[in-house]
C-alpha cells in the first residue's frame, strides 16, 4: 500500500471517530412549541404555525412536559383539562378569550383531578380573558386541582382578565379543592371585574403567592381562603394585590369546620401558620376589611399584616380568635392619628386583638417604613499608585446601602451585576463580601461568572442594612495609551415589597463626581500604545455544521496527500 492511501485511510478514520463522537454525546429533549388560531377552524389542524390546531384541547392532548402552547387572538368556547405541566400562553387578556356555552361543566379550565396530582415540573397559564354565563352556582372559572413541582418551580397563573359579567350568578374565579393540599403555586397580576362572589376562594393553598391581582366589585368576598379540613393552608405570602368595592368582607380569615363558609373569607385550620399580607390595598368596601373567623381552636401562629392601606370599610377589622393579638403594625388605617375603634384614632375601625401600635401615618409609599431605599457608592483605587499604567491592579468597593425600614427580599434574578471593565481582567480570588473572602464559584449565586465576565451577588439586603462587594482587576498590557477604564455596577432591588425586583436596575455611583448615579472612571496616564486586542466570538456550530465542516477537512486532507505523493 502506498504511504500516500495510508495517509488517506489514516485521516479518513480520525474524521469518522470526530463524527461519531459529536453524534453519541447524547442531546437533550428540546421542548416543542404548538399554535392554535381559531381562524384555522374546523381543523383540526397540526398545530405547526403553518397549520395552527382548531381547538386549545388537541394541543394540550399533543403536548408534553414542558411543551408550549401559543393561542392567537381569538374566542375559544370549550372546556380545558390540563393534565400535565404545558405552558398555555394567550395573545394577550384584550384580544383572546376563553368560554364555556356548556352546562355539562363546572368551569372552563381543570388543572389536574381529584387526586390533585403534583407535576413534574412548572408551568404557566397567561394571557387571557375568561367569561361565561352559563356557569353559575359556585361554580368557577379555573379550579385548580394540580400542585407544582415544588416552591421554586410553581404553577404560575398571571395576566389574565377575570370577567364576572355583573351576574350574581355565584361565580368564583378562582378555586382548590377542599382537602386536596393544593401546593406550590402563584396568582400573580390578574384582573377580576363585575361582580363574582369569591374572585378567589382557596380551600387549600400550601407554598402559595398571591401577589399583584387587582380584584374589584366582588359580590361577597374577593379574596377567600376557607377550609374545614386542618393543616391545608400555610406558607401564603399575599402581597401587594389591590382589593376595592367589595360588597361584603375583603379580606376574611375563617375557622369554620362542620358547615359552609358562606360569608368567610380565609378559613384557617388549627395547623395553619406563616401568613403574610402585606402591601395589599383593601379599601372602599361595603363592610369589613379584613375579618379574621374563629369556629374553633385555630393556631394563627406566624400571621402578619404589615404595611397595608386599609381605609373606608364601615365596619373595619375584625379578629374574633380572641386568645391571640395579631401582629398588624405599621398599617395605614384611613387617618393620620391611626385606626378607629379600639383603636387610638378616626380611621378604620379595628377591634382590641390587633396589635396596630406603630401605624403609619400616611399611606404605604409615602412612608418609608413600608419601602426598600437603595443608595450604592462605588469607589476605584489604583493599588500600584498614580500614574495608572499598563499592569496596574485596580481594587473596587460598592456599598449597597438599604435605608428603608424594609428588607429587599433574594428575588428571582441577581441582586448584584458588575461587569469586569474592558481593558482588564479578573484577579481570580479577589473578591471579598462584607470583609470575608468568597471563592469564585457561582453555584451559590455570588462569586465570578467567568461565562458572562462579570461578578455577581444574591441575597437579601436587610432594612438600614449594607453589603461589601470588592474585587480587583489587572490593566491589560496592550491597552492604549491614556484609554478609560470604566466601571459600573448594578443594583436590582425590591422597591415596593411586590417580592419582584425593579427593572431596569440601578446602577452604581461614584460619590467624587456629578450626576449621580455615574460610573466610575480612571483614565491611564500613558504606557504602551500598541493597540488592544481585538476579540471575536466563534459562532457554535450545529452537528449538521460539525458533520459538514468534517467533510471539508477530509476532502483538503485528500487533496493535499494525493498532491504531496504524486
Amino acid at each position: 500500500m502506498l504511504r500516500g492511501e495510508k495517509g488517506i485511510i489514516f485521516v479518513a478514520i480520525a474524521i469518522t471517530a470526530i463524527v461519531f463522537l459529536v453524534f453519541s454525546i447524547p442531546q437533550a429533549d428540546a421542548a416543542t412549541t404548538y399554535y392554535v388560531d381559531d381562524d384555522n377552524c374546523p381543523g383540526p389542524g397540526t398545530g405547526t404555525q403553518a397549520d395552527p390546531f382548531c381547538k386549545i384541547q388537541d394541543a394540550i392532548n399533543s403536548a408534553s412536559d414542558g411543551d408550549t402552547i401559543n393561542v392567537a387572538a381569538g374566542t375559544y368556547d370549550e372546556y380545558i383539562s390540563i393534565q400535565k405541566p404545558v405552558n398555555l400562553i394567550g395573545a394577550g387578556s384584550a384580544v383572546t378569550t376563553l368560554t364555556y356555552s356548556g352546562t355539562d361543566k363546572e368551569n372552563i379550565v381543570m388543572f389536574g383531578n381529584n387526586a390533585v396530582p403534583t407535576f413534574s415540573q412548572g408551568m404557566t397559564f397567561s394571557g387571557f380573558k375568561l367569561i361565561s354565563t352559563s356557569l353559575i352556582d359556585d361554580k368557577e372559572y379555573i379550579n385548580l386541582r394540580a400542585s407544582g413541582a415544588s416552591p421554586a418551580d410553581p404553577i404560575i397563573i398571571k395576566n389574565n382578565l377575570f370577567d364576572g359579567v355583573n351576574e350574581d350568578n355565584g361565580m368564583v374565579g378562582i378555586e382548590t379543592v377542599s382537602g386536596g393540599s393544593t401546593s406550590n403555586f402563584t396568582i400573580e397580576n390578574n384582573t377580576f371585574i363585575n361582580a363574582f362572589r369569591y374572585c378567589m376562594w382557596f380551600n387549600s393553598a400550601i407554598n402559595v403567592v398571591i401577589r399583584g391581582n387587582t380584584m374589584i366589585d366582588a359580590r361577597y368576598t374577593a379574596l377567600a381562603m376557607c377550609t374545614s379540613d386542618t393543616n391545608q393552608i400555610y406558607d401564603v405570602d399575599i402581597r401587594c394585590n389591590t382589593i376595592l368595592n367589595s360588597t361584603s368582607w375583603s379580606l376574611a380569615a375563617d375557622y369554620y369546620p362542620g358547615y359552609g363558609p358562606w360569608y368567610s373569607a380565609m378559613h384557617i385550620g388549627s395547623t395553619v401558620y406563616n401568613i403574610t399580607i402585606f402591601c395589599n390595598t383593601i379599601a372602599d368596601g361595603f363592610y369589613h376589611g379584613i375579618y379574621i373567623h374563629d369556629r374553633g381552636n385555630p393556631d394563627l401562629s406566624n400571621v402578619h399584616i404589615n404595611c397595608n392601606d386599609v381605609y373606608n370599610n364601615p365596619n373595619g377589622s375584625v379578629n374574633e380568635v380572641t386568645s391571640v393579638t395579631l401582629d398588624a403594625e405599621n398599617n395605614w388605617w384611613g387617618a393620620v392619628d391611626g385606626p378607629g375603634g379600639s383603636g387610638p384614632g378616626s380611621g378604620d375601625p379595628v377591634d382590641a386583638y390587633f396589635d396596630v401600635d406603630p401605624f403609619l401615618t400616611a399611606p404605604r409609599e409615602q412612608s418609608n417604613t413600608c419601602i426598600a431605599n437603595i443608595t450604592d457608592p462605588k469607589v476605584a483605587v489604583d493599588m500600584n499608585g498614580a500614574p495608572l499604567e499598563p499592569g496596574d491592579v485596580i481594587c473596587y468597593t460598592a456599598w449597597i446601602n438599604n435605608t428603608g425600614g424594609q428588607d429587599s427580599t433574594d428575588n428571582l434574578g441577581n441582586e448584584f451585576e458588575d461587569p469586569i471593565p474592558v481593558h482588564t481582567t479578573y484577579n481570580p480570588g479577589s473578591l471579598t463580601i462584607n470583609g470575608a473572602g468568597n471563592d469564585d464559584d457561582i453555584s451559590d449565586g455570588i462569586g465570578y461568572d467567568a461565562v458572562n465576565d462579570t461578578i455577581i451577588w444574591n441575597g437579601v439586603i436587610p432594612a438600614f442594612g449594607s453589603i461589601e462587594i470588592s474585587f480587583c482587576v489587572t490593566i491589560d498590557l496592550d491597552v492604549p495609551g491614556g484609554a478609560d477604564i470604566e466601571n459600573q455596577g448594578i443594583v436590582y432591588f425590591d422597591s415596593d415589597g411586590d417580592g419582584i425586583n425593579d427593572e431596569p436596575g440601578q446602577g452604581t455611583d461614584d460619590p467624587g463626581t456629578e450626576p449621580v448615579g455615574d460610573p466610575t472612571v480612571l483614565s491611564l496616564g500613558g504606557g504602551p500604545s500598541g493597540g488592544a486586542a481585538s476579540t471575536k466570538q466563534v459562532p457554535a456550530l450545529t452537528q449538521l455544521g460539525l458533520l459538514c465542516l468534517a467533510g471539508v477537512i477530509v476532502f483538503l486532507g485528500v487533496i493535499n496527500i494525493r498532491k504531496k505523493y504524486t
